[in-house]
């Protein structure tokens, strides 16, 4: 009987030790998560974000009423026209977004250096020439591109199958969204290939075609919204 107090008391200590071992190993996680973030230098207060949203609403929004309202007019359509204020992804979207584009930047060899948002407008029709559905008509938006840096110039770029198994390339393109190089022609870079802006007509590929789409970073396709109506 006492041995088995004995042994029953020795597995009741190696329990707490491993109950206390686990513990702080799951506080040491949890701080470690926890780890304080330096604010980047463009957050801005509210305040400075309250005054530019007010000022779109003065000098922009009765703009863009007033165009959109006077089309309808001439086309004799009565339905309303909401100027769109702003647009959302739910977070994990931006994160999934993010993980591809690095996952994709790193396949052909290249760094995204920044992200552009560009400003944009849905056509007034059912499909885009792609044949993809146009969601909002007429609603203002906004689109994602990725950017790489080649000898000091920022690029959008876009990536294709180098030939070589899981590789790939990035395919630079100018500031308009279209293929960089002579004549509408890409240029490559990354893996396998190198080419530089100045060498006009080396390394070229041919004009946009199924790989441009297949191989777009380009994020768009969130849920725009107008102010709330009182």
């Amino acid at each position: 009987m006492k041995n088995f107090k004995k042994v029953l008391s020795l597995i009741l200590f190696t329990a707490s030790l491993t109950f206390i071992s686990c513990g702080e190993r799951s506080a040491e996680v949890k701080n470690s998560q926890m780890a304080e973030v330096d604010p980047p230098e463009q957050i801005i207060s509210l305040e400075e974000a309250q005054t530019m949203f007010k000022n779109y609403t003065d000098r922009r929004v009765p703009l863009i009423q007033k165009y959109e309202d006077s089309v309808n007019i001439s086309q004799r359509d009565t339905s309303k026209f909401d100027v769109a204020r702003y647009t959302y992804y739910d977070y994990k979207t931006i994160k999934q977004y993010l993980e591809y584009i690095e996952q994709e930047a790193a396949k052909a060899g290249v760094e995204i250096s920044t992200l552009r948002f560009y400003y944009s407008n849905y056509p007034k029709k059912g499909t885009f020439p792609d044949g993809s559905e146009v969601l909002h008509p007429r609603q203002n938006s906004f689109f994602i591109q990725p950017t790489l840096n080649d000898k000091g110039e920022e690029y959008g770029f876009y990536t294709e199958d180098s030939g070589e198994g899981s590789e790939k390339r990035a395919v630079l393109l100018n500031g308009q969204m279209e293929l960089f190089g002579p004549d509408g022609v890409g240029i490559r870079v990354g893996n396998n290939t190198r080419a530089y802006a100045g060498f006009i007509g080396v390394n070229t590929v041919a004009p946009a075609s199924a790989s441009y789409s297949n191989g777009s970073l380009v994020l768009n396709h969130g849920h725009a919204a107008p102010p709330p109506y009182q």
